[in-house]
């Protein structure tokens, strides 16, 4: 388990990658978080995992891969079977957070939306922060990771 980070915080951004998740597999993008803390709830998560696998049935739909962790669920369920290489774009544009999964856009929501979550996701409220690969447990790669500033 654990997280790697990018050296400095970002702002505005979109992230882009691709990522292989194992069977049973669970892991996650961190955007906007500090080094302290639970980066899913002290920044977003942006959720990958094994959706299709036989421990998944009891994940609520806001914890599908393409959901803001515990925040918001994807719009429809685009991700592929385990071992098969998926695509993810992330973008954050002040309080705008949008997501691609394979091509579909999943997540097109403002973090505004959410104040009644903020007690328990202070996250949603940062413009900034780091941006990290998440390593939950049950095996996931990530490969041609590409992070562009959309600073003005």
């Amino acid at each position: 388990g654990g997280w790697l980070s990018t050296v400095r915080p970002y702002d505005d951004f979109e992230l882009s990658l691709e990522f292989r998740v194992a069977p049973e597999g669970n892991s996650g993008i961190f955007v906007r978080t500090p080094h302290r803390g639970d980066p899913a709830y002290v920044g977003m998560e942006i959720q990958i995992v094994h959706d299709r696998a036989e421990s998944a049935h009891d994940l609520r739909p806001n914890q599908y891969t393409g959901s803001i962790y515990d925040v918001q669920a994807p719009s429809e369920r685009a991700s592929k079977r385990a071992n098969e290489w998926q695509t993810m774009v992330v973008a954050c544009q002040g309080p705008q957070v949008k997501v691609i999964l394979n091509g579909q856009k999943v997540i097109d929501t403002h973090t505004t939306y959410y104040p009644y979550k903020y007690q328990v996701h202070p996250g949603l409220t940062r413009s900034s922060g780091y941006i990290g690969l998440q390593d939950h447990g049950g095996g996931v790669e990530f490969r041609h990771v590409e992070i562009k500033s959309l600073a003005k």
